[in-house]
């Protein structure tokens, strides 16, 4: 199939699909790494050596990257400040594909992207309030100045 008239962003964006769909919470903890390194296989996109044949496969596909790019942003962060802010714009951005993502991907994807981002956002939107939480290491100061 890779060697046929657009074989290979076919080829590329199946195995992106099915790749992203065995992103789960397996309770590892590592759903935010495994989600930057979905990133990493899919810099393909930026690497298009022709016209895609599903053009608009391809820019959801984009758009799920960006928000990969945001998870690898909150994995590599040392403030969480960063870290939460990172992962806040991943969930805003997911939820703004599942919104308009009967408009934007075609079927037979679009499915397959809508379950996806909705698993990512779940995902993230949970690290996301793991990384707000703040630990209180010792009582408030009592007393007034």
């Amino acid at each position: 199939m890779r060697a046929l008239p657009y074989g290979e962003s076919l080829y590329q964006s199946a195995r992106a699909l099915t790749y992203g769909q065995e992103i789960t919470d397996d309770k590892s903890g590592r759903v935010v790494a495994r989600i930057t390194q979905w990133a990493d296989e899919a810099r393909w996109l930026d690497e298009l050596h022709e016209a895609p044949l599903r053009p608009r496969v391809i820019e959801t596909l984009k758009r799920l990257r960006r928000v990969a790019q945001e998870a690898a942003v909150a994995s590599e962060s040392i403030s969480k400040l960063n870290r939460s802010a990172a992962l806040g714009r991943a969930v805003g951005s997911l939820t703004e594909l599942i919104d308009d993502v009967e408009h934007t991907c075609p079927y037979p994807e679009r499915p397959i992207v809508k379950k996806i981002a909705e698993g990512w956002r779940d995902m993230l939107a949970l690290a996301a309030g793991q990384a707000g939480q703040q630990a209180i290491t010792k009582p408030p100061p009592t007393g007034g100045p």
